[in-house]
């Protein structure tokens, strides 16, 4: 289904929590694979931001095995 317009907050939570997209925060990067940081939990379009550093990844893998790319740093 293409993204629609949504009209308030609780709309857009229930779309990206269908989608299993969410955004964390943890102190160290985030790690790939099969056994990775989010595994089962974080969809592609999730966001990960290191407290420690500031950067912020975003999850360009799958869900059973999440692959974590650099978006931007502090």
């Amino acid at each position: 289904m293409a993204f629609r317009y949504v009209k308030n907050i609780w709309s857009t939570l229930r779309q990206t929590a269908d989608r299993d997209v969410w955004h964390v925060a943890d102190a160290g990067a985030p790690v790939n694979g099969t056994s990775g940081t989010g595994v089962g939990m974080l969809g592609p379009g999730s966001i990960y931001s290191n407290t420690t550093t500031g950067k912020i990844y975003v999850n360009v893998g799958t869900k059973a095995s999440p692959t974590w790319e650099t978006v931007t740093s502090a």
